[in-house]
């Protein structure tokens, strides 16, 4: 729970940073802490991380509790904003999105509208523990996929690093 409240699950490797580097500017919509942002802009990579910070890992600055009792903090200062207000603020940015809640429609919203050409996702694909089928369909519809790269791996879980161009 630590782990995760603080980094998420799945980190990014310097190989999946440079793979991504090409697609700058990026909208990250469901940040979390900011941990992706902040390794992307520490290469140089330019990115506005948001979440509404609502979500089960959401985080805390300033010493609150987390939801699992420990304290954490934010890697980047996170825009407040939901998935569509993210998109629309940043309408001909490429969209990130990193490890998106399961079964939740606003992976699927912020896909439908975001205006970029590229689409980044970071997650098991379908049938795994990330996103909805809504989203995995509008990927295979929309969208064609150019490019996979591994990622580490928790046990049981499958994440890779996809780009998709619409």
């Amino acid at each position: 729970e630590i782990f995760i409240a603080r980094l998420g699950f799945a980190v990014p490797t310097p190989a999946s940073i440079e793979a991504i580097r090409p697609y700058a500017p990026l909208v990250e919509v469901g940040a979390g802490s900011g941990y992706w942002a902040y390794e992307l802009r520490r290469a140089g990579i330019k990115v506005a991380a948001t979440d509404p910070g609502t979500g089960k890992y959401r985080h805390h600055r300033g010493g609150e509790d987390s939801p699992s009792g420990h304290w954490t903090e934010f890697w980047v200062d996170i825009e407040r904003l939901n998935a569509l207000e993210a998109v629309r603020a940043y309408p001909d940015w490429n969209l990130l999105v990193v490890w998106p809640d399961l079964d939740a429609a606003w992976p699927r919203e912020a896909l439908a509208a975001c205006g970029g050409e590229w689409a980044l996702y970071v997650g098991e694909g379908r049938g795994g523990c990330t996103a909805d089928n809504g989203f995995h369909d509008l990927l295979d519809s929309a969208f064609t996929e150019e490019k996979v790269s591994d990622l580490p791996q928790f046990y049981g879980l499958h994440d890779r690093l996809m780009i998709y161009r619409r």
